[in-house]
């Protein structure tokens, strides 16, 4: 028969692993299901299955009546004056040449992007690496491929279909707009963003909703912090963990990401926020009790 102590350390263990939390790596090279994503294809529902929907919305510089920078919300009527676009989020391929934004693309003889950050720095910047363990493994991939940029996220410039956007290339009118989302599998911890090609001149009123990551949260409030902006042809990392207040990260239901103009993202890591069980313990807690007092009276 277990002790009193040896039953508080099972309600422990067992509650501990019940609020484990799986830590998602979002970086638009490799779907949910292990897809490999396409150069200038829609992402939408590709990480549904983690409990993730995404979109967003073009504003192509002054946001149109009924379009909200903060709350996420696009009106892309087309009978509206001025109307925004939606669903313009495509994959643009770091990896590529040629492409309609050079600004974006990584150089992969010399290891760097373009005239600025090395090869070496960005491994240095990506120290993810347990995160993306997991889904190594799974899709039998070795560490090179998951050391450089790979694909990142942009707000096409250009009119896309339902599945592609063609000859991806980022919107450059300030401010661009801005990506949504939605994590519908309950509220998440959002632990890193990474940002490419922003401009510091796009960005000349940090206090402006089109310079602010807005997180929404279960209780029905919300907070922002700035968007980065390393500047033309570079990468700076939003590691949320190391540089704010848990409570700006944590319990987010909704996370709205607007580009002050041309750029893209990467590499969205969260993980799903812990809720202790206190019902599921007190009821293993009374059983042992009741076990106790049995013992007891024989």
């Amino acid at each position: 028969m277990l002790s009193l102590k040896q039953l508080v350390c099972v309600v422990l263990c067992v509650s501990s692993a019940n609020v484990l939390a799986t830590v998602r790596v979002v970086d638009f090279d490799l779907d949910a299901n292990l897809n490999k994503i396409q150069n200038g294809q829609v992402i939408d529902d590709e990480y549904a299955d983690w409990g993730i929907l995404i979109s967003s919305c073009n504003t192509n510089g002054a946001a149109a009546a009924g379009t909200n920078r903060v709350t996420g919300v696009c009106n892309d009527d087309s009978n509206a004056t001025n109307p925004d676009y939606s669903s313009r989020q495509a994959a643009f391929n770091t990896q590529a040449n040629n492409t309609q934004d050079p600004d974006l693309e990584f150089d992969k003889v010399n290891g760097s992007w373009l005239g600025a950050i090395s090869g070496d720095e960005y491994d240095q910047l990506t120290d993810y690496k347990s995160y993306y363990a997991d889904i190594k493994a799974q899709a039998g991939t070795g560490g090179g491929l998951w050391s450089r940029p790979g694909n990142a996220l942009i707000l096409n410039e250009h009119a896309c279909d339902a599945i592609t956007c063609t000859n991806p290339d980022d919107e450059a009118t300030r401010p661009g707009g801005f990506f949504v989302f939605d994590f519908t599998n309950g509220p998440v911890d959002v632990l890193n963003l990474d940002f490419f090609d922003v401009e510091g001149v796009e960005r000349t009123d940090t206090t402006s909703p089109q310079n602010l990551i807005y997180f929404f949260y279960a209780d029905g409030t919300s907070g922002s912090t700035q968007v980065l902006a390393p500047g033309n042809n570079e990468y700076a990392r939003k590691d949320f963990v190391s540089t704010e207040l848990a409570s700006l990260y944590t319990n987010v239901t909704k996370l709205v990401v607007n580009l002050p103009g041309s750029g893209a993202i990467n590499n969205l890591i969260v993980k799903a926020t812990e809720v202790p069980e206190p019902a599921g313990i007190a009821l293993f807690l009374s059983a042992g009790l009741i076990l106790l007092r049995r013992k007891k009276s024989k």
